[in-house]
């Protein structure tokens, strides 16, 4: 059985070479060798990932986040990220404290403001999206903490995470932007998902957006829809 999926070494490269190397993991069984407890803890560090790319969706191995993305702890060194599928180390239970802590010890990524009060975040490593696991600590640092009705989340690639603090009508033409960032997303290196999701203050993800060929269609119901309507955004 496989218990974690690896990104394989490849020969040097220059940085933006690497940046560009494919993200299709190869499966490595239960026999692969493992690190000593205390070695293991360091490198720990908390993964978003998309449930389809799993060989195997164990929900003890992460929590699920809904509308298909979940967590893994992932073991990152300088040359692979195996992300851990099963339980054979202790799963989430086991893991998720060092993994999260983990996540926040990495650099803090860059921040930018751009139209339609949409804030973007981009690392250089590949855990950019996964910052969405430290959304409240995240936010707060670039000032984000009057968030009384939630936001909307997007996460193109492994690097990038879109925020927009639902507020004021200002919403939509956000949405728009932030689908149309997701969507070229998809032709870039580590790409992670095309759609704009619904935070709600729980954590959990509701995926606002399909797509019909080029045709963007918005689902405003659930806990959108709650928070589209205590915000005075629809009747």
């Amino acid at each position: 059985m496989a218990w974690f999926t690896r990104r394989p070494d490849e020969p040097e490269q220059s940085p933006s070479a690497s940046a560009q190397r494919a993200d299709d993991p190869s499966v490595v069984d239960d026999a692969a060798p493992v690190a000593p407890a205390d070695e293991l803890g360091r490198r720990l560090v908390a993964r978003i990932v998309a449930e389809s790319e799993l060989p195997v969706v164990d929900p003890d191995a992460g929590p699920s986040l809904g509308a298909g993305l979940c967590v893994r702890a992932a073991i990152d060194t300088p040359d692979t990220v195996d992300i851990l599928l099963t339980t054979r180390l202790g799963g989430w239970a086991a893991l998720g404290d060092a993994a999260l802590a983990g996540l926040r010890r990495l650099p803090a990524p860059a921040h930018q403001r751009v139209e339609h009060e949409v804030h973007v975040f981009e690392s250089e490593d590949h855990f950019g999206a996964s910052r969405l696991l430290l959304h409240d600590e995240l936010l707060a640092s670039v000032g984000l903490t009057d968030r009384p009705f939630g936001t909307l989340v997007a996460l193109p690639t492994r690097s990038s995470l879109l925020v927009h603090v639902l507020h004021d009508a200002t919403v939509v033409h956000a949405l728009h932007l932030m689908s149309r960032v997701a969507r070229a997303g998809q032709d870039m290196p580590g790409p992670l998902s095309p759609h704009v999701y619904y935070r709600a203050e729980s954590g959990a993800l509701q995926q606002i957006t399909r797509y019909e060929g080029d045709q963007l269609q918005v689902h405003v119901d659930g806990a959108f829809a709650s928070a589209m309507h205590d915000a005075k955004l629809t009747d």
